[in-house]
């Protein structure tokens, strides 16, 4: 009873935990109400102009390349003048979709959609003078490679899979997988997106992704402007929903300002613009995510208030976790 008063109040119990019934972790009403009315934005700062605004955008800290299907082009970012522009042979580069910079070279996912049987390999270019350098085939199986990323010390790579056009017969956006390689492309572990964020990708898949400086995984659908932060459990399983941050673009690849770190770059691929958006940081362990997995009879048939990106299903963490 002392609990259960205490939660009335708004107040966890002295154990330092919200009271639980059934399984179920009572969330004092007032943090739902300021999730709800307190959403995360993106607050737009700048646009440049590029022909090649059409798949995603990669930063440098000094240089931003704009990526299309099958052209690349270099800008300055302090004046966003265009400084060189590489075009290949659309039969031999038939969609890529993202890109990074590392070292002094940029690594770039692409693939075949929309043909199958899907075909997936990463190629690299001079980032100065943009000369393609070479090509690494991937695995056929996952999907089709999106996007790619380094971070503590291994390659990131995530896999499409859709419902419509471009999809492998038997499969939909629920198949999209993360997998994590080690530095010469040898595979680590894989995971799964959790049904929250799927449900927000679908019918398309996740379109771009980057690690953030918090240790947390930021990802874009195809055509929602949304950015979500997931959390990445070690060794493998469901990633865990963190955050759904509202911005000014729709979906696509994305990449992070290298000079800083909360400044994002997105692409208006309609207008064909860069777009530079500061993304509020994320406090971790201010809510708790503790939702039992037996589903409750007695909840089928109302909804609920959630907190913002976090599935029903998830186990018992905490909400908004430091990623490990």
């Amino acid at each position: 009873m002392k609990s259960l008063l205490r939660y009335k109040m708004g107040r966890p119990t002295a154990e330092g935990v919200w009271p639980r019934v059934d399984g179920v972790c009572l969330v004092p009403m007032f943090a739902l109400l300021a999730a709800a009315m307190l959403p995360l934005h993106a607050v737009e700062v700048r646009r440049i102009a590029s022909r090649d605004a059409h798949q995603g955008v990669a930063s440098d800290g000094q240089h931003l390349f704009a990526i299309s299907n099958h052209s690349i082009t270099r800008i300055d970012e302090a004046s966003g003048r265009q400084e060189v522009r590489w075009v290949g042979d659309p039969e031999r580069f038939r969609h890529l979709n993202s890109c990074i910079v590392r070292k002094a070279e940029l690594v770039c996912a692409d693939s075949n959609y929309p043909d199958i049987p899907m075909d997936s390999r990463i190629e690299r270019f001079n980032a100065v003078t943009l000369q393609h350098l070479g090509s690494l085939q991937l695995e056929v199986g996952y999907g089709s490679l999106t996007w790619a990323d380094w971070h503590d010390g291994a390659w990131w790579a995530c896999y499409a899979n859709y419902d419509r056009w471009g999809g492998t017969p038997g499969r939909d956006h629920r198949a999209t997988m993360l997998v994590r390689y080690d530095s010469g492309w040898h595979e680590v572990a894989r995971w799964r997106f959790p049904q929250a964020i799927l449900d927000r990708f679908a019918p398309m898949s996740a379109s771009g992704g980057a690690w953030g400086t918090d240790g947390l995984l930021y990802v874009t659908g195809h055509s929602r402007p949304e950015l979500y932060a997931l959390r990445v459990p070690q060794g493998g399983g469901t990633l865990v929903p963190v955050a759904i941050i509202t911005t000014a673009t729709h979906g696509q690849a994305i990449g992070w300002d290298r000079k800083d770190e909360r400044l994002l770059w997105t692409i208006d691929r309609g207008m064909n613009e860069l777009v530079s958006s500061r993304v509020p940081a994320i406090a971790h362990g201010n809510y708790p995510l503790c939702v039992d997995r037996r589903p409750l009879a007695s909840m089928r048939s109302r909804a609920r208030p959630t907190l913002p990106g976090v599935g029903r299903r998830s186990s018992c963490s905490s909400w908004q976790e430091k990623s490990r």
